[in-house]
């Protein structure tokens, strides 16, 4: 029977039972793997309850120790119950599916035996609480190997994921939730074999040491019933980012469904196999995949994090899209020193991506408009550019046609010298000097406003001469600069000749800009308008100066960073915008500006030292 000390034991355990369920209400903790933990608590309660009722019944009393032995053998369900518990954590259940009753299918014809064992005697041969006098019958003895099968399937679950868990916590889960299971099989075992003498302290010890002692320590220390890896694998499923966890060896510990919906079946990467033996499931994958293997290897032996940006093509019933994603790579460590392993994250920046690429093409594409626009407010000067030498060749074209016929008329008369031919001869070679002069200046504005129309994704990286820059702005601006009454004047500081490293019809953009505006604010008086090249810090600086009007400064704030103009309905408001976008993008350039002592303005084109050289 049950002592004093016995009963007190069993009265503080079901007060402790009552308060654990209330707190857990309290919280309002209905989740699956909480409402399988209140059915434990409720069978536990029922069999304190009934160890308690047996205090007060006579020993003599064979039928109400019967009774209450039928009633303790409630705990039949445990082992059940423990097992959904760690298939809940396992699995990642929501709800129990349906098969799940299959497994309460033999306690409940345990427990039924136990209720009629009067009638068979197959669960009990003889009946007493006393283990030296119990018998047991052969229903018994199944009823023990499906028990000890479910609490091991429990433990095999909750060691398999404590594995796959770097998490400390989830590691000292797993021990105590594996002790708490084991304790009472360990009791019942050696209450058959007779090392405990009685059923009653076999029920005692397996509730106060297995379900509260240990399982207590593993709800309430370490926080079972909070910390789910259910919860923290359906965060981690619905997450963007994909994550691969590897060991020393490049053993593949977890990863989310984002990676094994991406990474996983493109390179055939799955749980508990080796990286290295993984087989892309296409052969054009394999570059991506050992570059995967490459820097997993690096940050293996370098113990240091690294990033890189890799890219995956991916097949889908009608095409093939191409993805992008930012891979870091960090060591994982166990305390301060040792190194375990190591996670890689691979961020989606496909979207990115593509709108960088978008961004870069509405640049370009304003590069180009702005191009063609400067262009369109060239063309009047252009045309006259182009009106003097073709007057000047038709000028030279009567005056040798004149020539000729002088020539003609002059033949056989015996007035006529050869000094007199060879006179109309140099005037004829003269005239057609002048008309081939005529045409290399007609051929080179041709050539320049062709080379500044020409699509600017066709980008010439190559080799030319600084002085190629001044000369064709000044043939593009020759008409601007007389309209306004200025003059251009350039100044060479560095040396006899600058070789710069990028696009010249770009390089040739930005300065025309830049001296077209500094003309129009110079229109009222005219005036010198200077470009000077010099070295600061190794670096080339083109600086472009003129005494106009300035900046307002209500343009001063939004110069470079929006479009805006200063010369109303004929500007178009994305001439220097863009040239900061030009000289960042081709040639690694900066422009800035500052107010010029002398009145004007003066903007400051820097080059870096590796985009240019001095012969």
């Amino acid at each position: 029977m049950i002592s004093a000390a016995g009963l007190v034991i069993l009265i503080i355990v079901a007060i402790s039972i009552l308060a654990f369920i209330i707190s857990m209400r309290l919280k309002r903790n209905d989740q699956l793997l909480h409402k399988i933990y209140y059915w434990i608590a409720y069978i536990v309660l029922i069999w304190d309850a009934a160890l308690i009722a047996l205090f007060f019944f006579d020993r003599s009393n064979r039928t109400a120790q019967y009774i209450i032995d039928s009633i303790t053998n409630i705990a039949m369900f445990l082992p059940v119950f423990t097992l959904c518990i760690a298939m809940t954590i396992y699995f990642g259940w929501n709800k129990l599916p349906s098969w799940c009753g299959l497994l309460f299918l033999e306690p409940m014809i345990s427990w039924l035996m136990v209720w009629t064992n009067p009638l068979h005697y197959h669960y009990y041969a003889y009946f007493s609480l006393n283990s030296s006098e119990v018998e047991f019958g052969w229903y018994f003895y199944i009823h023990l190997l499906y028990s000890f099968i479910c609490l091991t399937a429990a433990i095999i679950f909750i060691i398999i994921v404590a594995r796959k868990n770097i998490s400390s916590i989830m590691r000292w889960q797993a021990v105590f939730f594996t002790i708490g299971c084991l304790f009472p099989s360990v009791v019942n075992v050696c209450s058959v074999v007779g090392i405990i003498p009685s059923t009653t302290v076999t029920s005692f010890l397996s509730i106060v040491t297995g379900m509260l002692v240990f399982h207590g320590i593993a709800i309430f220390k370490f926080h079972l019933l909070d910390i789910k890896p259910l919860a923290m694998q359906t965060v981690l499923n619905r997450i963007s980012d994909g994550y691969l966890i590897l060991d020393l060896n490049g053993l593949v510990i977890d990863m989310n469904r984002a990676f094994a919906d991406v990474f996983g079946r493109e390179y055939g990467i799955t749980i508990n196999c080796k990286l290295e033996n993984c087989n892309p499931a296409n052969p054009d994958s394999t570059t991506g995949f050992f570059a995967l293997i490459g820097h997993i290897e690096n940050c293996r032996i370098q113990n240091t994090s690294i990033a890189y940006e890799h890219s995956i093509i991916l097949r889908t019933s009608a095409s093939f899209i191409k993805k992008y994603y930012l891979v870091d790579i960090t060591p994982l460590y166990f305390g301060k020193e040792e190194n375990i392993g190591c996670v890689a994250m691979f961020k989606d920046i496909t979207i990115i991506k593509e709108s960088m690429e978008e961004l870069q093409q509405n640049q370009m594409r304003m590069m180009q408009q702005e191009r063609l626009a400067s262009l369109g407010q060239m063309v009047g000067g252009l045309a006259h550019n182009l009106k003097t030498p073709i007057m000047s060749i038709a000028g030279g074209v009567c005056s040798i046609e004149n020539l000729i016929i002088e020539s003609e008329a002059s033949t056989g008369d015996p007035d006529i010298t050869n000094e007199d031919f060879l006179e109309i001869y140099t005037e004829m070679h003269d005239w057609t000097q002048r008309i081939r002069e005529a045409c290399a200046y007609m051929s080179d504005i041709i050539t320049t406003v062709k080379d500044q129309a020409s699509s600017m994704e066709a980008e010439y990286n190559v080799p030319f001469q600084f002085e190629d820059i001044v000369r064709r702005t000044e043939m593009l601006l020759r008409h601007e600069l007389l309209q306004t009454n200025c003059t251009f004047e350039y100044s060479n500081t560095v040396g006899p000749f600058i070789i710069t490293q990028g696009d010249i019809n770009s390089m040739v953009q930005v300065i025309t800009n830049l001296v077209d505006n500094a003309a129009y604010a110079m229109k009222d008086n005219g005036g010198t308008i200077r470009m000077v090249t010099s070295l600061v810090d190794d670096n080339l600086a083109i600086k472009i100066i003129d005494t106009g009007i300035g900046i307002p400064e209500e343009v001063k704030k939004k110069v470079f960073k929006s479009m805006v103009t200063t010369k109303g309905l004929s500007g178009s408001g994305i001439g220097l915008y863009i040239s900061k976008l030009i000289l960042e993008a081709r040639f690694n350039a900066s422009i800035e500006y500052e107010d010029n002592p002398g009145g004007g303005t003066i903007f400051t084109v820097t080059i870096p030292s590796e985009h240019f050289k001095i012969n």
